[in-house]
């Protein structure tokens, strides 16, 4: 196979790895948002405009992180370098690996806190502002894995690297250490954020003492995803 042909396998694999992926979290996230929104309007049916308003917000912070995977997937296919050793072929490969699993986890997290907040804004109407800013802020910090993943993403599709065997599997393994390390990051601060938007909606008069103890919460958990983002660095830079 000549070195044009190869880059293009490489790019059009790595391309489908970074969509295919980056939309199963995306897809799942905003389906189970939706469900807990049409529970809510049922049980609500007055509060449908408030309760749809918070639903919108929410699934479109959830839509993100699979938009950060297309946009790696046209890079991929438009704009995929010229180099065409294997080790860039593997470079790229590893980017779609990166962004394609990497986005699950954000999304996931995001969809759950939008979900959340649709059914306490379900519940409690007069508190959607309080749940709102919750939510939102909830799934800010969720999506950094998510970027983690799109860094890292787009340093294996144009850091020059030489043909060689280490270099081959290293960018692999970058890869797939931040894709897969983003992942449970991700759920886990979108869990705790959509704890926190249910409970601000019950306890209101409480909201700063739940944000607080929220972002301190993601914060810990966000210390996993930070590794794996060093560590991919450490990869990509130092072999």
């Amino acid at each position: 196979m000549d070195p044009e042909s190869f880059l293009k396998l490489g790019s059009f694999v790595g391309a489908a790895i970074a969509v295919g992926l980056g939309s199963l979290g995306a897809a799942i996230g905003i389906g189970i948002a939706t469900a807990r929104a049409v529970e809510s309007i049922m049980r609500q049916p007055k509060a449908a405009g408030t309760i749809t308003r918070v639903l919108l917000i929410g699934i479109a912070v959830a839509e993100s992180p699979a938009i950060f995977a297309l946009v790696v997937a046209i890079i991929l296919i438009f704009n995929p370098g010229t180099a065409g050793n294997t080790a860039h072929v593997m470079g790229l490969l590893g980017a779609g690996i990166s962004i394609g699993i990497g986005t699950i986890g954000s999304a996931l997290g995001e969809g759950y806190t939008a979900g959340h907040a649709c059914e306490s804004v379900g519940r409690q109407p007069g508190n959607e502002v309080a749940v709102l800013r919750t939510m939102l802020l909830g799934q800010a910090v969720a999506e950094s894995p998510a970027i983690f993943s799109l860094v890292v993403a787009m340093l294996l599709v144009f850091v020059p690297v030489a043909d060689n065997f280490i270099h081959i599997i290293s960018m692999l393994a970058a890869g797939f250490c931040m894709g897969i390390g983003a992942t449970p990051a991700g759920i886990g601060e979108g869990y705790a954020a959509g704890m926190a938007a249910k409970n601000v909606a019950r306890y209101p008069q409480s909201s700063g003492l739940i944000t607080r103890t929220m972002l301190v919460g993601q914060a810990v958990t966000e210390s996993t995803a930070i590794y794996c983002f060093v560590v991919a660095m450490c990869i990509i830079y130092l072999t």
